[in-house]
């Protein structure tokens, strides 16, 4: 048996020659070249994808319609650096074993206080709670308390571990929804003003002008300077209960009786006798002035008479109780 241990010239060496390359489609180009071989028939590695690394998504996966659904364009960058969930997981331990090895490990409950002053200073947290930004203490406002407020708070931040600039950024917050609250109450409290006059005036009609200052003035002369007080006394659901209409409407028969009527201050035994006495001398002069035939002086003279006869029609207190009448 004879055995071939030479090849022909156009046959190369390493055994059978490679297949020849497919015809291109018609009209069309013809497909890439296949990568060489590598020595002794093995396939090269893929050099598009880094050793270690997963290949990119492939497009519909969950972690690709993951990505696609971030609206946050820094969000979006962050997300286009991992190809897989397990890239992300793996990622954020590298980061978190990374900040335990420069110190940014939490302090448990018993560490020592250098421990917990290097923690926090790597945080941004203040040494004294009196480096937190507040805001100007309100015109009106106890000083005082307004500091003890800025200390509490402050504290507040440092036990939380809570950067200057955290806190100031907390604070701004805080302050724009107060603001934005106290709009609205504001709001609220002209809206039900509102809604109170318009029931007024459906009640009174063209008598409401007349009847508002009646009640304008029994409330500043019964509460007097306790007004500013009063004005701010709500209901159980927060309405000025000033607004409500059943006051309004009270405190106008109130004031129209002290205009019109006999109701107002009290007048004692003595002041009535000495009206009752200005009422009589009035009287006699006006008598005199007219039997002269000077008008003008009996005029006068039957004006203070007049006076004189409303301040007895005052009511009088009751016997041995001020300020209360009968």
């Amino acid at each position: 048996m004879t055995f071939k241990i030479f090849h022909a010239p156009d046959e190369p060496a390493g055994g059978t020659p490679p297949a020849a390359p497919a015809a291109p489609p018609a009209g069309g180009e013809a497909p890439p070249a296949a990568p060489p071989a590598a020595p002794g028939g093995t396939p090269p590695l893929d050099t598009t994808i880094p050793p270690g690394e997963t290949p990119p998504p492939a497009e519909g996966s969950d972690f690709s319609k993951m990505r696609d659904s971030l609206t946050d364009e820094a969000l979006q960058k962050q997300a286009a650096q991992y190809n897989s969930f397990e890239d992300m997981v793996k990622s954020n331990l590298k980061m978190r074993q990374k900040g335990t090895e420069q110190g940014f490990k939490v302090p448990e409950k018993d560490a020592d206080p250098q421990e917990v002053a290097d923690f926090r200073k790597a945080l941004g947290v203040p040494e004294d709670v009196g480096d937190y930004e507040f805001p100007a203490i309100p015109e009106g406002t106890d000083k005082e308390e307004g500091e003890k407020a800025r200390g509490k708070w402050g504290k507040v931040f440092q036990d939380a571990n809570v950067s200057t600039e955290g806190a100031k950024m907390l604070i701004e917050a805080l302050q724009e929804d107060a603001n934005e609250i106290a709009q609205s109450e504001t709001a609220a409290d002209k809206d039900f003003a509102d809604e109170c006059n318009e029931i007024l005036a459906q009640e009174w009609g063209k008598d409401y002008d007349a009847n508002k200052n009646f009640a304008n003035k029994a409330i500043t002369e019964l509460f007097g300077t306790t007004l500013e007080d009063v004005k701010y006394i709500e209901t159980k659901d927060g309405k000025f209960i000033m607004d409500h209409p059943a006051f309004v409407m009270a405190f106008s028969k109130v004031g129209r009786e002290m205009t019109e009527g006999g109701l107002g201050e009290a007048v004692t035994p003595e002041q009535r006798q000495g009206a009752r006495d200005q009422a009589n001398s009035a009287r006699d002069k006006r008598v005199a002035a007219q039997a002269s035939g000077n008008t003008k002086e009996a005029q006068y003279w039957d004006e203070k008479e007049r006076e004189a006869l409303a301040l007895m029609e005052k009511p009088q207190p009751l016997v041995g109780t001020e300020g209360r009448v009968l």
